[in-house]
């Protein structure tokens, strides 16, 4: 519904005052100007011409969109304190020691003994599925599966031998993209 001029300039008559409630409803300007547009949006949206008191109409309108945004933050509000606390950034250390496993990883994949090496790191570096590999390497999917399930059981036995257990490079690696 588009407004008529005559209530277009009855609403702009009232915007100080409809702005001072507002800011009276709701803390923070920005969430006073919203009220007052969600006000006036309703108002350009209704049929004002049977409206006596135009002051009183806008009041109640205010007050309940202010009353809805409120709901709205505590509602957000509540969602937030719901969510996990961020993980704190690693440190340096942390990082560093990452990074040398990390490596520790890549040079075992890389003394694996053709044809597994290139298996596994195409897997795993060239994240190729099992039919793609299959096709680069010009053989079956089901010898790709088993060169791979090999080769990460010699990447386990290797990285075993130098860290002393799984847990001692395993761990840290996951989420590190191997």
């Amino acid at each position: 519904m588009t407004p008529d001029p005559a209530q277009v300039d009855r609403l702009l008559a009232e915007t100080v005052w409809l702005r001072r409630l507002a800011r009276s409803l709701v803390a923070g300007r920005d969430t006073a100007d919203d009220v007052v547009q969600e006000t006036l949006l309703r108002a350009c949206q209704s049929p004002l011409h049977a409206v006596q008191n135009l002051r009183g109409w806008l009041g109640v309108v205010a007050a309940s969109v202010a009353r809805r945004f409120a709901r709205t933050e505590r509602r957000l509000g509540r969602r937030l304190q719901a969510l996990p606390a961020p993980a704190p950034a690693p440190s340096a250390a942390e990082v560093v020691a990452r990074t040398a496993l990390q490596r520790d990883v890549m040079d075992a994949a890389l003394r694996l003994r053709e044809p597994y090496r290139s298996a596994v790191l195409l897997r795993f570096q060239g994240e190729l599925g099992y039919a793609a590999i299959a096709a680069r390497l010009d053989v079956p999917i089901e010898t790709v599966r088993t060169r791979i399930k090999r080769a990460l059981q010699m990447l386990r036995e290797d990285l075993d031998a130098r860290h002393g257990d799984t847990k001692a490079w395993a761990l840290p690696m996951l989420g590190a993209g191997w």
